[in-house]
């Protein structure tokens, strides 16, 4: 063999070992490729009829790199791992940006979805899909369990072909507000449905919802919130399936404001008691009358919400025998009489279970009772009612209280020492007849946030021991209490920062409060008439870059007003507007220019 042979030779040997090497690499590359091409060209045409503002599908790609080949790495999409089939489309956007107004999927669902036939789960949810129906061919997913299509701006009809899809397990088209259905017949056929949730759709012509219920032998949650539901008569109760009785646990048909039947739907529900019932919201429904006993057996019952019902009479005795009760709202109705009795016919296994009570804005009178024996509640709730007399020593020993809310009563004697409620964050005392001076263990409740003690009849002296250790106050509500003086060191740097501050008709004055230059996040200040006699300070202009609200009249402050730094107020005297940042220094004694208000927004 020749030189010039021998060189082609290896030359030859050489070029077959990498064409061999790239078709061994392409065909691993091909290997790890899990996704069908079929399906892959099928989502990106879904994803060529969506307006993708925020990037959500970048993943998706027609690139020939192995990730952008690869449908089942792509954001929201999740392949079966022995069948390497799409199972699983998940794209919907995140509560948090949603909360923000960010909506990072608009446009139209494409047909070519329809590839996908082995999808057991869609979320869409929290979309903008612009009013178009829901598609009927999602009802050709046979394998479906799982279908999220709440907050996404759907409309029309709810395609009654849902009903095929024997398979489901999960139906949500909650805060879809133009969806509706004439009727419920096709929701009895999903019988393997486990949670449905209507909420805000309109349901008001669908008269036998309760039918189509009664039919679900699997159903766990049922949630038909504010979905215009019709009372149902007597005559037409279904009979209760025994195996439907035997599984629901969760049932929500609040701010439905026609179900105003009082016995009739508590005591059809009283069927499921020996089972797991252990939620029952009919807050906003018109069931007058009194508590049915329907619920008195319903032994597993742990969040119980009768809000808003015009309900009359009181609290029935069986309720303290409710051993699971945890939560109970009972307020905004008409029950009436002593505060006192009430909460005795709450004695009982409950005690010591219950973390929420609200009975506030109700009718109920007498003196304050003690709530220590409620040991594990968080919230208490007796706003807007008649309760009167002073709250004795002990009474609210709770040592995991953070809400309590006894406003707009007429509780008389001093502000109980809360020294017992370590966990307090919102403490509401404002519109009573509280007296006396202010205890100085209010100061020792470190977790407090928002604390409201406003139109009483408090006197004395408050001081900066009596915000020693309030480091999370953002709400403080001290006004009209006339005979309360507020006086701080002038070295004093408090260890809050404020959004509201509301110190009207308190004795503030005479010298302008210094400590005021420390809050700079104050959204909403007021102390009018507080016996302010002193020069408006330089420093005032810088106070509070955000602020919306500022009331100083009826002081005697002199001085030169100084460029305030929020310069977009609309000047009030008398009534607020109805938008915009409000500025009342009326009925003082200030001077010179105010040319910076020539550049506020009306």
């Amino acid at each position: 063999m020749s030189i010039e042979e021998n060189i082609f030779f290896k030359l030859l040997i050489l070029l077959t070992s990498l064409l061999l090497a790239s078709s061994s690499t392409t065909a691993e590359n091909a290997s790890r490729i899990r996704c069908s091409e079929r399906e892959r060209r099928a989502l990106l045409k879904f994803k060529e009829e969506l307006v993708d503002e925020y990037g959500r599908l970048s993943s998706w790609g027609e690139e020939e790199e192995e990730d952008k080949l690869e449908c089942c790495k792509w954001r929201g999409v999740h392949c079966h791992n022995r069948t390497n089939r799409v199972t699983l489309l998940d794209l919907h956007t995140p509560s948090k940006e949603f909360q923000n107004g960010i909506i990072t999927l608009r446009g139209n669902i494409s047909t070519s979805l329809l590839e996908l036939q082995h999808l057991q789960y869609i979320d869409l949810s929290s979309n903008d899909f612009h009013g178009a129906p829901i598609p009927n061919f999602i009802s050709s997913f046979s394998k479906l369990r799982h279908l999220n299509l709440p907050s996404s701006s759907f409309s029309g009809m709810i395609p009654r072909l849902l009903g095929n899809i024997s398979t489901l397990r999960v139906l949500d088209l909650k805060y879809n507000f133009g969806c509706y259905s004439k009727n419920l017949d096709w929701v009895s056929h999903l019988h393997s449905l486990e949670y449905l949730d209507l909420s805000f759709t309109l349901l008001s012509n669908a008269n036998n919802w309760l039918q189509a219920l009664s039919k679900l032998t699997s159903i766990k949650e049922v949630h038909l919130r504010n979905s215009d539901l019709r009372d149902i008569h007597p005559s037409s109760l279904p009979l209760i399936n025994a195996s439907t009785s035997s599984s629901l646990s969760i049932l929500d048909l609040s701010l439905n404001r026609y179900l105003n039947s009082t016995l009739t739907l508590p005591k059809w529900f009283s069927n499921f008691s020996s089972s797991s019932l252990t939620l029952i919201n009919f807050k906003g429904n018109s069931m007058t009358g009194t508590i049915p006993d329907a619920y008195e057996n319903m032994i597993s019952l742990t969040h119980l919400d009768l809000g808003s019902a015009e309900l009359e009479g009181g609290v029935p005795k069986y309720f303290g025998n409710m051993s699971s009760l945890r939560y109970l709202d009972v307020s905004k109705n008409k029950l009436s009489g002593e505060l006192f009795e009430l909460m005795l016919n709450l004695s009982g296994p409950v005690d010591r279970k219950l973390r929420y009570l609200d009975l506030g804005n109700n009718c109920i009178s007498g003196r304050f009772p003690n709530m220590s024996r409620f040991s594990f509640l968080t919230e208490l709730k007796l706003r807007k009612n008649q309760s009167n007399e002073s709250i004795q020593k002990g009474y609210l020993q709770l040592p995991y209280l953070a809400v309590l809310d006894l406003s707009s009563n007429r509780i008389e004697g001093p502000v109980p020492d809360l020294s017992s409620t370590p966990s307090l964050k919102h403490l509401m005392l404002n519109k009573n007849m509280f007296n006396g001076a202010l205890t100085e263990s209010i100061g020792c409740l470190s977790n407090l946030e928002v604390f409201w003690i406003g139109s009483n009849l408090l006197e004395g002296m408050m001081t900066e021991a009596h915000m020693l250790n309030l480091s999370r106050l953002r709400v403080l509500d001290l006004s009209f209490n006339s005979l309360l003086t507020v006086k701080c060191n002038s070295r004093w740097y408090p260890p809050f920062q404020l959004n509201d501050m509301r110190l009207a008709h308190c004795k503030l004055g005479p010298n302008f409060p210094t400590w005021l230059k420390t809050q700079n996040e104050l959204v909403y200040i007021d102390i009018s008439d507080t016996g302010i006699s002193d020069v408006i300070p330089s420093w005032f202009g810088g106070v509070a870059p955000r602020l919306q609200y500022l009331n100083a009249s009826n002081n005697e402050i002199y001085g030169f007003l100084p460029n305030i730094s929020a310069s977009t107020f609309n000047v009030s005297v008398s009534s607020p507007p109805s938008s915009g940042m409000i500025l009342d220094l009326s009925r003082n004694k200030i001077s010179g220019s105010i040319n910076f208000l020539c550049h506020s927004k009306e």
